[in-house]
């Protein structure tokens, strides 16, 4: 709605699309002025935005479409290991199922392991 103060309907449904992309393009990129971060951060912060700043419906047509994206990619662990990530979550991006060494991680149940890149 900016720089004209609109809300809700008064928005473009491509409008809201964009903004969606736009955000997560920002936390993901590298940019001049910061380091990009995880992409499951990025989903982390679609998510809670969908709550009071995006439209919520777009927001999980986005989650749902993207967190799939990661399916079977390989990520680095806060620990240094390599995993591969086997279901990230639209509804808990950041706490995804992952694979080491042929044994399956539910990283919501490990309070101490977070993916803290995908490669």
């Amino acid at each position: 709605g900016y720089p004209y103060k609109l809300r809700g309907n008064q928005i473009s449904e491509k409008a809201k699309i964009v903004a969606i992309c736009d955000v997560y393009d920002a936390i993901t990129s590298k940019r001049v002025y910061k380091d990009k971060q995880n992409p499951l951060i990025g989903l982390k912060v679609i998510l809670d935005k969908s709550y009071n700043e995006l439209d919520p419906y777009l927001c999980k047509l986005f989650l749902k479409n993207v967190s799939q994206t990661y399916h079977g990619c390989k990520a680095v662990l806060n620990d240094g290991r390599i995993c591969k990530i086997i279901k990230v979550f639209p509804e808990n991006p950041t706490e995804p199922w992952v694979a080491i060494d042929e044994k399956l991680y539910n990283l919501s149940q490990y309070s101490d392991l977070e993916v803290i890149d995908i490669i």
